[in-house]
């Protein structure tokens, strides 16, 4: 195979990788037409808190179906983080801590994207599920 050749591949395999993480991230489901425009703008700054504080929006605006489904798309992401925080703690002494605190480091800042992929939509007037966090729905 020439290097030309080998270029092209290369080219190509990285295309299909980004293509995969596109993918993976805007194939969510958009509900956004079941929400009115009046509970969105209504309720815009408890369904951005839904992504900071998830619990709190939730029994406040209990009438919001625009809050709801947002705080419990916070919800479900604080739980995943939860999780991962305690796998990342028990495999702690095994990995070594420095490994260990760049993994938690690194879940960290992938929750805290998330959380503003949230927010974005939320000042979009979307309700667009979480990538990633979609896949693993605790709270419905």
């Amino acid at each position: 195979m020439s290097e030309g050749e080998e270029k092209e591949k290369t080219g190509e395999e990285k295309e299909r990788v980004e293509d995969k993480i596109k993918n993976a991230i805007n194939d969510t489901a958009d509900t956004s037409s079941e929400y009115t425009e009046e509970d969105k703008e209504k309720n815009k700054t408890m369904a951005i808190l839904s992504y900071i504080l998830p619990f709190i929006p939730f029994f406040v605006e209990k009438e919001s179906k625009w809050v709801k489904y947002h705080s419990t798309q916070g919800m479900n992401l604080l739980v995943i983080a939860i999780v991962l925080e305690v796998i990342i703690s028990i495999l702690r002494p095994i990995l070594g801590w420095t490994l260990g605190s760049l993994l938690s480091s690194l879940c960290s800042l992938g929750v805290l994207a998330l959380a503003i992929i949230g927010i974005v939509n939320v000042c979009n007037g979307k309700a667009k599920e979480l990538p990633i966090v979609n896949k693993f729905k605790i709270f419905k």
